[in-house]
């Protein structure tokens, strides 16, 4: 999964996100919605699972992670979870 700027998660559920656990669940669903996918299309790929991408989504707008370009219509991932995504792919 391709991440802002070439940043990669580790490789454990690139292309299976049901397999992602935690963090990483948060951070596939960041890259989702800076990517412009919907909440129903994430959802999706976590097997209708909108309960989950929900409370991440709700994590991340509470931690900062996520920022609305109004002028775009487009999420954008802040530096603060460009610094999270960092420390979890080099762990």
């Amino acid at each position: 999964m391709a991440t802002r700027k070439g940043d990669q998660l580790p490789d454990s559920g690139q292309n299976d996100p049901m397999k992602l656990r935690g963090l990483l669940q948060a951070l596939f669903i960041l890259d989702c919605l800076c990517d412009g996918d919907t909440e129903d299309q994430i959802a999706a790929k976590f097997s209708g699972d909108d309960q989950l991408v929900k409370m991440w989504f709700s994590f991340m707008k509470h931690n900062h992670w996520l920022s609305y370009d109004e002028f775009n219509n487009k999420w954008l991932m802040t530096q603060r979870a460009k610094i999270e995504l960092y420390r979890v792919a080099n762990k």
